[in-house]
């Protein structure tokens, strides 16, 4: 596959994850980065109020460790990189650290305890 057709594929994902995250009320402003793509430090693939800095890759070829060492040398300041990641005909998946996995659930949790009782 040419190179600008996996870039075509790639900047294609970063859309739908920023549609995604609209669509769920979490940002109404996510977008694809502006120079998504390019080399710049400290850039996300999706501009986003969401607590990650996050890496998205759609390719045929699995290289989780390649990937994840890009998304977390590529990280904003106090945002844990995720990497989102899918190929054709798969769902689009998700890697973070364990740690922040285990936060993102006590977070959880800790708002379900908050909430009021209907």
């Amino acid at each position: 596959m040419k190179a600008s057709h996996r870039r075509i594929k790639g900047a294609n994902l970063e859309r739908k994850i920023a549609e995604l995250i609209r669509a769920s009320g979490l940002d109404d402003n996510a977008k694809r980065s502006f120079r998504s793509g390019a080399h710049w430090s400290y850039k996300s693939d999706i501009y986003t109020k969401l607590p990650y800095s996050i890496e998205a890759k759609w390719q045929e070829t699995l290289k989780i460790w390649k990937w994840w060492e890009q998304a977390d040398a590529n990280k904003q300041p106090m945002k844990p990189p995720v990497l989102i990641f899918t190929s054709n005909f798969r769902p689009i998946m998700i890697t973070m650290k364990f740690e922040d996995f285990l936060d993102l659930v006590k977070e959880k949790e800790e708002y379900k305890e908050l909430k009021p009782k209907l």
